[in-house]
């Protein structure tokens, strides 16, 4: 059963098909639980029957206090409604949803309410109806959509986290992403879990907001899938980008997202010998709450961000810490001699000391050089002219 308030000057409503309104309303499931005939009893309604009503049903030539209009374009009472009542109960995130059902011309109230918007909530939300043409059911219909909208898990969470998911929008499917993880809660926490489908999604947030506070110079050309770069950076502890702006993330934000990305790296493999073992430890407990607790932190970076790229800092966020002599992809090659491969790696000109992590494609930064003394031979275009870094001396991230 949907409980409606309907506010009309008119106590005698009946829809254009002449069928009574009480038989309308109960083929709908549909009970009135209030009447008003101007905009302050309606509102009085309103607050008599907050925690009952469904939706409202509004007239749009109704006065605002009872007395007759002068005026019998007067839309006093409507206008009243949208911008009073609507503020309070019908606006986003709401949970009572107001339709315009009207025998007026609608394209004559249209000019009546073009200076002041009135219709723009209606209109938006669908809920504007001509008694003349549209039936009481039809109206009915809308609104019960309407409120089965509201009443959906998906609705409460994004007007809850309306913020969140404002800033969500500047961030590649970062909304779709926190959407399934808040409604996760929903579910039984007993389910069989698979941590990666978890914690992988939230990460690459991560990265993306990188990325985007890249291509606003905002931090260094740290590649995103090396965030734990982006954590030094933050914290002052990288050795070749130094933080300019002391207070370009706060500094409980900056704990939360080492946190984020040490549970995050983890909980995104499978390997047995990770260190922190976050998926033993979520199949074994069979419960999110650690998931719940990286996620809202991924909501608090998010918010930082909007707030970050919207910011005119005064000065520069970053600097060098160490002057860079060269930077650039690991390219990998080999030579043969003597029946003897020989691995070189090389950024550009520099020929990097071979050592067993090194990963072809990962990005270095040089830092310093010296003369190779015995550069890379090629039987084709002879002797490389290159120059040798020590592994101190060069940086990968």
């Amino acid at each position: 059963m949907y409980n409606i308030i309907w506010a009309d000057d008119d106590t005698g409503i009946y829809d254009a098909s002449y069928e009574s309104l009480a038989d309308t309303l109960e083929s709908k499931g549909v009970k009135i639980i209030a009447t008003a005939t101007n905009a302050e009893e309606l509102e009085e309604r309103i607050k008599e029957n907050l925690n009952f009503v469904d939706a409202v049903i509004i007239d749009a030539n109704f006065s605002v206090d009872g007395d007759d209009p002068e005026d019998e374009h007067d839309i006093s009472g409507l206008q009243y409604c949208v911008h009073n009542l609507l503020k309070t109960y019908g606006k986003k995130g709401a949970k009572i949803p107001f339709a315009l059902y009207t025998a007026r011309k609608l394209d004559e109230l249209k000019e009546w309410c073009k200076a002041g918007h009135e219709l723009r909530y209606f209109e938006e939300h669908k809920l504007l109806f001509d008694k003349r043409r549209h039936t009481t059911g039809k109206v009915l219909d809308a609104l019960i959509a309407e409120i089965e909208l509201i009443k959906t898990p998906e609705f409460k969470i994004r007007n809850r986290y309306e913020k969140e998911f404002a800033a969500a929008e500047q961030i590649p499917d970062a909304c779709d992403i926190l959407i399934n993880g808040l409604l996760f809660e929903y579910n039984d926490d007993s389910i069989a879990i698979n941590a990666q489908d978890l914690f992988n999604p939230l990460r690459k947030i991560v990265e993306k907001i990188m990325d985007s506070l890249k291509e606003e110079k905002l931090i260094p050309p740290i590649p995103s899938t090396q965030a734990n770069g982006f954590y030094k950076f933050l914290s002052g502890e990288h050795p070749i980008f130094k933080l300019e702006e002391k207070d370009f993330m706060p500094a409980p934000l900056v704990c939360s997202l080492k946190f984020f990305l040490d549970i995050t790296q983890d909980g995104s493999h499978s390997n047995k010998e990770l260190k922190l073992a976050v998926d033993k430890y979520v199949a074994e407990n069979k419960n999110i709450n650690l998931y719940r607790t990286v996620l809202y932190i991924a909501m608090d970076l998010l918010l930082w961000h909007k707030k970050t790229i919207e910011k005119d800092f005064e000065y520069e966020t970053w600097s060098w810490n160490k002057p860079v002599i060269g930077e650039g992809e690991i390219q990998y090659e080999e030579e043969r001699k003597f029946d003897r491969t020989f691995d070189h790696f090389y950024v550009g000109k520099y020929e990097l000391q071979r050592f067993e992590k090194v990963e072809v494609g990962a990005y270095a930064y040089i830092i310093k050089s010296g003369p190779n003394k015995h550069p890379y031979r090629n039987d084709h275009t002879g002797v490389y002219l290159t120059d040798f870094v020590s592994i101190e001396d060069f940086y990968i991230i």
